[in-house]
């Protein structure tokens, strides 16, 4: 989700840029003055809108470009990592140059001053040796409340006078600086990076959207997570393994990751090998599968919900579900209190929301280290303000009511949460690390994702024992879910006969899917 965050803030900066760049930022007001001076050449550069290209001409550059690239057989959702601004410096108003390298120019320095009130900065920005007479470097200069895209061409020096800033941003950069962030090509391959991403979250719609994902969309995302995981999925025929039901206990767990895009960028985030999970349960005598859900293209019901166990297949079949289904071990399944599990789900979760409002804090436990390449707290930070412009609404329902929460607050933003916070003496990092706790309720209720839905339901039944009161599982993710103790690992009886036909693993059964 970081990515998914990162990713729509940074398209719509760059798609702005490409098609005429304006005078940034476009959301507050501010206005930026650049001047070169660059090899010799004195040039005053727009201080007004330059003449915007036709989009048609955009596009034409944006496919040349993707057919260079696929015949050259780059592409796939390896471009996330094309996309992902990499943040290089921070510039200090006041406390001398930054130094970072570029792609294209192999030397960067850099300085800022501010004017008596702090609402004027001016930036002087040198560079050279380049690598070749071709290149040049994107920059995304960004503070909490304003942002800017630079392309650089030529070496030289250039001065940007940024304007309009006010007393938080003031304070925002006398903790913070202004962030530096290189992207990896220019305007135009950038844009092309976005393009073929979004090629790996295309539903199938032919009049209608079905639930399958796309073969081209599947195997993109094994790429990548083979790419920047090291996960290597092997492809084997379309399969579903017919388990007794008889064998499915309460507390059995439904690990699950969809090739479509989300489910392994999430998997990428988590560190896991599971973008979803699930829990069975026998209430009344019928087993269903229980999850924290959102309804889509392939999913009917939203929210906390009980699906009766062969409809859920069927279901999560139509939807190319890669579905592994480990037993509680004999242990674990002794301690499962059923009526208790049954009781929380009835009587307190069924019908809840999906737990938007803190699916992020349980990826971050630490101030800087939960970040994996190339995201960054920085990126975070700046990410989570710009796009807070661009969708209030989103930006308070996935962490703005969170920050809130954390500070005792209603209605901040997220710079206003981050000037509170630094007031209080609470740098950004560490109010994102504070852990989210089991009681917090938000607006609509308690919140739980579905690996905390999971692990509620475990605490619930008693797995965690006498640790239950001091364990937060709104602190955990996939990763930290199917990691515990908990679950049989066939190392003393044989797996049923079906799993052990159509997977080579060890201690758990694929259930249902195109690839193991």
């Amino acid at each position: 989700m970081r990515g998914r965050v990162s990713l729509l803030f940074v398209a719509t900066a760059l798609i702005t840029a490409c098609l005429g760049r304006p005078p940034l930022p476009v959301f507050t007001g501010q206005v930026v003055d650049r001047q070169e001076q660059a090899g010799g050449l004195h040039t005053l550069v727009e201080q007004v809108a330059s003449q915007p290209r036709l989009p048609v001409e955009v596009i034409t550059d944006v496919m040349g470009r993707q057919k260079e690239r696929e015949r050259a057989g780059v592409g796939g959702m390896a471009d996330v990592q094309a996309v992902v601004p990499e943040h290089v410096g921070t510039i200090y108003p006041g406390k001398g140059e930054a130094q970072w390298k570029g792609r294209c120019f192999s030397q960067y320095s850099a300085s800022a001053e501010m004017d008596g009130d702090g609402s004027e900065w001016k930036i002087t920005i040198k560079n050279d040796h380049s690598s070749s007479l071709l290149c040049s470097d994107l920059f995304l200069f960004a503070t909490v409340e304003s942002w800017h895209v630079e392309d650089y061409f030529l070496h030289g020096t250039h001065h940007i006078t940024w304007k309009g800033h006010g007393n938080d941003s003031v304070l925002d950069v006398s903790e913070y600086g202004i962030r530096v962030f290189l992207l990896d090509a220019s305007v135009v391959e950038t844009v092309a990076d976005l393009f073929d991403l979004a090629k790996l979250f295309f539903p199938i719609y032919d009049g209608k959207w079905h639930p399958a994902v796309p073969d081209f969309a599947a195997k993109a995302n094994v790429e990548f997570l083979s790419s920047h995981m090291q996960y290597t999925m092997e492809e084997r025929e379309d399969v579903v393994l017919d388990i007794d039901e008889d064998e499915v206990q309460s507390g059995d767990f439904l690990g699950i990751i969809r090739l479509d895009g989300l489910d392994p960028l999430l998997a990428w985030g988590m560190g896991s090998r599971t973008g979803h999970t699930a829990v069975a349960m026998r209430i009344n005598g019928t087993l269903y599968v229980c999850e924290s859900q959102t309804n889509s293209a392939y999913w009917p019901t939203n929210g906390i919900q009980r699906t009766p166990f062969q409809q859920w297949l069927k279901q999560a079949h139509a939807a190319d579900y890669n579905v592994l289904y480990a037993p509680l071990n004999a242990e674990m399944r002794a301690k499962f209190n059923e009526q208790a599990a049954v009781d929380f789900f009835v009587n307190t979760a069924e019908g809840l929301d999906y737990g938007f409002h803190n699916m992020l804090f349980t990826w971050i436990d630490t101030p800087q280290d939960n970040y994996p390449s190339p995201l960054s707290w920085q990126l975070v930070q700046t990410g989570f303000a710009i796009f807070d412009t661009i969708s209030p609404s989103l930006a308070d329902l996935v962490w703005n009511d969170a920050l809130n929460m954390r500070l005792g607050t209603k209605g901040l933003n997220t710079a206003q949460a981050t000037i509170e916070a630094e007031k209080r003496g609470i740098n950004f990092t560490s109010l994102l690390a504070m852990p989210e706790q089991d009681d917090w309720v938000y607006e609509n209720g308690l919140n739980m994702v579905c690996d905390v839905f999971v692990l509620r339901t475990y605490k619930e039944a008693g797995l965690f024992g006498d640790l239950a009161d001091s364990i937060q599982v709104t602190e955990f993710t996939d990763w930290g879910l199917y990691s515990l103790n908990f679950f049989e690992t066939y190392t003393t009886k044989e797996r049923p006969k079906q799993c052990q036909v159509w997977c080579t693993c060890v201690y758990v059964c694929v259930h249902n899917s195109w690839w193991r």
